[in-house]
Order: structure tokens, then sequence, then C-alpha cells
């Protein structure tokens, strides 16, 4: 488990893949390696309907979970599943308040032409964990967005560009999986 997470940091997806899926082969119930593994392919990959069968599995185990939650509204943003997205991420949301997870949320809520109310989100995260580049460049990426063709980028896209398709932004920011206890792909 922790050598996929150093291959996640070095954008060693298929590395991250195969390593988790020798824990899982070991260990076909570990929650942490499920969520990690179905986080991985939903965020980094196309892969989304095998993604889903891994979240769903951890989801099962602990669907109270802020982590799991989270993961299964990114795989269901990423199925196109918006409303079903919505509610488990402002779930997610609701127990935890992560920044993370208000990107997350934003970028669904965006997507669902709410953009004021995605914005609020956004601007409430960066108030509350100033610093944090989940939501710091957020405002930036906003305007980038909008001066760009319509659809072509969400905004959370704009923002996580250069870790969803690989490598850290101009500061050095990776927004990668790390060794949180709870399995929860992050930043690092």
């Amino acid at each position: 488990y922790a050598r996929s997470l150093v291959a996640e940091r070095l954008d060693r997806v298929d590395q991250t893949e195969k390593d988790l899926r020798a824990v899982l082969k070991v260990e076909p119930d570990n929650t942490r390696a499920l969520n990690a593994l179905g986080y991985t392919l939903a965020d980094r990959t196309d892969r989304y309907e095998e993604a889903l069968k891994y979240v769903q599995k951890a989801f099962d185990q602990t669907p109270e979970d802020p982590a799991v939650i989270d993961s299964m509204g990114w795989v269901l943003y990423r199925l196109g599943r918006l409303q079903e997205a919505r509610d488990h991420l402002q779930n997610a949301y609701d127990m935890t308040g992560d920044s993370e997870i208000a990107a997350h949320l934003g970028e669904v809520i965006w997507a669902m032409g709410d953009k004021d109310t995605a914005r609020a989100l956004w601007n409430k995260a960066r108030k509350e964990t100033p610093g944090d580049p989940a939501t710091s460049d957020q405002e930036v990426s906003l305007k980038n967005v909008e001066q760009t063709r319509p659809g072509s980028y969400s905004p959370t896209e704009a923002v996580f560009s250069g870790a969803h398709f690989g490598g850290p932004d101009e500061r050095g920011y990776s927004f990668i999986h790390h060794a949180d206890p709870s399995g929860r792909p992050g930043r690092q």
C-alpha cells in the first residue's frame, strides 16, 4: 500500500494500480486500498465503471466514512450522474468541511449550471483554509475558464489540471494520493 502512494507521487499510475491490486489480491476487503484504487481510476483514467466497482465495495463496508463518500461522489460525477454525485459530496462536505471535498462539490454544482453557488462554496472554503491549494487558485481559474471556449474546462479541471493529467503546478503542488490513514486519496 505504501509503495502505491509513492508511485502515485511519482505520477506512476500504472505502478499505483499494480500495487493496489496486489494488496487487494491478499486482502480483497481492504477498504483503504479499494477506495484508493477506485478514486485513482476515476480521477486519473477514463475507467469510471471499473472505479465504481471498487468504491462501491468500500462504500458498502464503510458507508459513514467521509473519504469513501467523497470518492463515491467523484466517481458518480465522472459517470455523469450529477445529482447522485452532488448528494454524496454534500454529505461528505457536511461531515467534514474539508476544502478538497468543497472543490469536488463545487465542480459538480458548476457542472449542474449553478455557478454562483459553486463560487460561493469555493470562496467559503478559501476563507476557512487560506492557502490550501484545493481552493486557493479557484478565482484565477474561474476567470481563465470563463475566457476559454464554453464547456472546455471546468474550474476544478483548471485548478487541478497539472495533477489530473500528470505533474505538479508551477508552485510544485501535486494533487495526488497521500498516506492518509483513511485511504482517501488527496494532495501532497
